[in-house]
């Protein structure tokens, strides 16, 4: 009986074969990097044996099958670059032994469910390039300690950013770009730190750091998170130049822009230049 099919980029056209849930003890289905069009057969979900489905980089439509939530043995699913619609099936949450979950570049629209937080053995998370909106799952850390990589960047994702992400141990790469997420970032330096520019915030424009309780993160600088409660985000002085095309220079009153709720004292570091370039506090040469 086959046990692997593997027809990943052989250039395929056409549907998925219903007959293909006719294979019980098939244990990895890969058709990436074809053309096929058409959705997933519900058939699929006989394939009882089955532990890795990879049908990413293709032309799929359609909804997620409820049915793939019986796939009990499935540790990588991988549906990636294609165009499934949403939201998430709630049957999902019984893949107790699910590893990887790539659903990247589809229009998914919907809220993260919170069973995500329930598959414990999950290590990589890729929800990136979608449409899913609302908070994300406040418990997501708690659960997840073998996840090494989250990707939710590129979505319409709001409220602030759970504290219990800095939970998750094997942690090694973050990106949560690209949202509407607000208040403060709440991880603390040493985990700042640790993930330095696996880190990825930027394009959240309502995020801050609390400097009160951190020092300044030189990674969150080049993103330009600018300090909680200040008047002045970065690079707007640097804005308000744009249009006179003669040297801007620093001056007193522009010092006296920086919030003094800093908390830290500037040293001549590569930090204050972050500094200077995040608050605009710079030469601007434009030409006439």
């Amino acid at each position: 009986m086959l046990e692997h099919l593997d027809l990943s980029y052989n250039m395929l056209s056409g549907k998925l074969p219903p007959m293909l849930g006719q294979l019980p003890r098939l244990s990895i289905l890969d058709f990436s990097g074809n053309a096929l069009q058409g959705s997933i057969p519900a058939s699929f979900s006989s394939l009882k044996s089955l532990q890795k489905l990879d049908l990413s980089s293709n032309q799929l439509k359609g909804t997620i099958p409820m049915e793939l939530g019986n796939l009990a043995n499935l540790q990588f699913l991988a549906l990636s670059q294609n165009g499934f619609v949403g939201p998430l099936p709630s049957s999902l949450e019984k893949l107790s032994n699910l590893q990887y979950f790539l659903l990247d570049s589809n229009p998914i629209h919907g809220s993260l469910p919170s069973y995500i937080s329930r598959w414990t053995q999950l290590r990589e998370l890729n929800l990136a390039n979608s449409y899913y909106a609302g908070p994300i799952p406040a418990d997501l850390g708690k659960t997840l300690f073998n996840v090494s990589v989250i990707n939710l960047s590129n979505n319409k994702l709001q409220g602030t950013i759970p504290p219990s992400l800095e939970n998750m141990q094997h942690i090694s790469y973050l990106n949560l770009s690209q949202n509407l997420l607000t208040g403060a970032v709440p991880f603390s330096e040493r985990f700042l730190q640790k993930l330095g520019n696996r880190l990825d915030l930027h394009g959240n424009p309502a995020l801050c750091i609390d400097a009160a309780s951190i020092s300044f993160s030189d990674a969150l600088l080049a993103q330009q998170i600018h300090p909680c409660g200040s008047n002045n985000k970065p690079g707007q002085l640097a804005a308000q130049h744009l249009h006179q095309g003669s040297p801007s220079t620093v001056s007193n009153s522009a010092r006296a822009g920086v919030p003094p709720s800093l908390g830290f004292t500037l040293t001549y570091s590569l930090r204050v230049l972050y500094f200077l370039l995040a608050y605009g506090l710079f030469l601007v040469f434009l030409p006439y």
